[in-house]
Parts: C-alpha cells; sequence; structure tokens
C-alpha cells in the first residue's frame, strides 16, 4: 500500500483548476495532458509540486473497450421492417451478439 507523502497534501495549499480555466487552455492550445504513468515519471524526475505546476490533466483510464464493454442501440422500428446483420459505428464493425 503507498502512502500519500506531506509535499502531496502541501500541493492542496496550491490551488485547483477549475473547469472553465481547462477549457479556456484548451482553446488556446496551451493544455498540458499526461497519463498517469507519465505523471509518475514527471513527479520522480522532479518533484510533486513542479508537476502539480506544469499539468493540467491526468488521464487515468483506458484507451480502448475493455472485454464487459457493451452497448445496446435501440433504432426503433422502420417501416417497412429491417433487419441489421451488419453495422458499423464510426467506421468500426460492431458485434451483433445474440443474448439469451
Amino acid at each position: 500500500m503507498e502512502f500519500i507523502s506531506l509535499e502531496v497534501w502541501r500541493c492542496v495549499e496550491l490551488g485547483h483548476r477549475t473547469i472553465a480555466e481547462i477549457n479556456e487552455k484548451i482553446k488556446r492550445g496551451d493544455i498540458q495532458v499526461l497519463t498517469v504513468e507519465e505523471m509518475k515519471a514527471l513527479i520522480e524526475s522532479s518533484s510533486i509540486r513542479k508537476a502539480f505546476e506544469e499539468v493540467d490533466v491526468v488521464t487515468t483510464a483506458t484507451f480502448g473497450p475493455m472485454c464487459s464493454s457493451e452497448a445496446f442501440l435501440n433504432f426503433g422500428h422502420s417501416d417497412p421492417p429491417i433487419k441489421m446483420e451488419k453495422v458499423w459505428l464510426n467506421d468500426v464493425e460492431a458485434s451483433m451478439e445474440t443474448r439469451l
């Protein structure tokens, strides 16, 4: 189990960035986004305080869908009725599994 150092708690004194501030930096093209791994490396190579000052957003999620990810899409009833055998979402073929 990892414990948060006293230096992490001191960073709270630095404040935080609001969503409006981050959105403005995105519009200007001046946003700094790192993955968790990149943030850890930056902290190890400099300090938590410096990383907090330089980085605006840290991503913590995976990029691709996980094996348990799924979506249910309901296209309603068409007239005349149609059957979808192959469906693409953003040029990616969607699996058409039948659930019982």
